[in-house]
């Protein structure tokens, strides 16, 4: 935990060190994805998912955000008629985009209660015009439909993210990155003894006989301000770099598609 804590309290000599370590092993200095669409898209890059990049998918990137937003209305309408290419990993993120604006969008029309529930009729509907009270009958309709459709997109997203994470962990590649980060870890601790040192000795009255530390979350997450805190003023400027334990050459990546 002190380790952890030590990364999370020197975030850019940590990154610097890491930087130099992925150098060192061979691996690409790609910045991990921030968040999930970025890591299916990296995934089918990487040849970790397999669906084809077919020339409909290559069509639907190129679109601009109204007409691609008209299609995926479209396959909203067509409930049993699904646009096979939506569903691509690459096409993952305007997907979801399209479908939230089609959500907001209809919304008001329809007087939903609110952005996840329909609610009931509103009051005085069937006074209202023949046609005014259509289009508030067919948002309704057209609402539930894209509703359904998103919580069809996030089971599928939730799948390929799944995927690519599981191939990851069991390619050659991913002890190798495993131990790097580890590496990056010793050389952080070796530079910044002090600060290293602030949370050991920070954390030891907290930790039982078995080596746990077991606090209630609200006293952990005051307890690991402070000792970063700590640390950090412990801390001294990044010297030049030094040394770290050799790490295996990589095992050869595999051949991705073609790239976006």
């Amino acid at each position: 935990m002190a380790r952890n804590w030590l990364v999370d309290a020197l975030p850019d000599h940590f990154n610097r060190l890491l930087t130099r370590t992925f150098a060192e092993a061979g691996f690409p200095l790609r910045p991990a994805a921030a968040e999930v669409f970025g890591t299916v898209e990296e995934g089918w890059d990487d040849g970790l998912l397999s669906e084809p990049r077919t020339q409909q998918v290559d069509d639907l990137l190129a679109k601009g955000a109204v007409a691609f937003r008209g299609l995926v209305a479209d396959d909203v309408r067509a409930q049993n008629a699904r646009t096979t290419a939506l569903r691509h990993p690459l096409l993952q993120r305007r997907w979801a985009q399209a479908l939230d604006e089609l959500a907001e969008l209809t919304i008001p029309v329809a007087r939903a209660s609110s952005s996840s529930v329909l609610g009931p009729l509103p009051a005085g509907v069937y006074d209202l015009p023949e046609t005014d009270a259509y289009k508030v009958f067919n948002s309704r309709r057209f609402l539930t439909a894209v509703w359904q459709r998103q919580a069809e997109r996030k089971h599928l997203l939730r799948h390929y993210a799944a995927t690519v994470t599981e191939r990851r962990r069991s390619s050659p590649e991913h002890d190798l990155r495993r131990r790097a980060v580890e590496a990056a870890i010793d050389r952080l601790v070796n530079q910044q003894p002090a600060a290293a040192s602030r949370l050991v000795t920070g954390l030891l009255p907290h930790t039982t006989g078995d080596g746990l530390i077991e606090l209630p979350p609200g006293e952990r997450a005051s307890l690991k301000r402070r000792l970063i805190a700590e640390a950090r003023a412990a801390a001294v400027p990044a010297r030049t770099p030094d040394t770290a334990p050799p790490l295996p050459a990589p095992a050869p990546r595999p051949t991705a598609p073609a790239m976006r």
